[in-house]
């Protein structure tokens, strides 16, 4: 602290530094624009493939996992549409 008090100048730098760097990555105007980078890409109306990772899994991972996802739940939800004695033909055709 005392470092900044003899050093006004470098103390004016890191508090630009800082408060760029929580602009950058916490206010809500730059979650928001990578909330909708991240929704163009996996929706596939963006090929783009984003500046930034979301997570350890690289792009194509997170959407394969998007799409066992959603493929389970179909099946899941046609499970209950069935009986248990009487598969309907819809049923048959989802299997992957």
């Amino acid at each position: 602290m005392a470092r900044f008090l003899d050093a006004p100048e470098e103390a004016a730098h890191l508090g630009a530094q800082g408060r760029e760097h929580v602009r950058k990555h916490f206010l809500l105007p730059e979650l928001v624009r990578r909330y909708l980078i991240l929704l163009g890409f996996y929706s596939g109306s963006n090929q783009e493939v984003p500046e930034f990772r979301l997570n350890d899994l690289t792009y194509s991972e997170t959407i394969n996992v998007v799409k066992a996802k959603n493929m389970l739940k179909k099946r899941l939800s046609l499970d209950k549409q069935c009986s248990e004695n009487v598969c309907c033909q819809r049923h048959i055709n989802v299997t992957p």
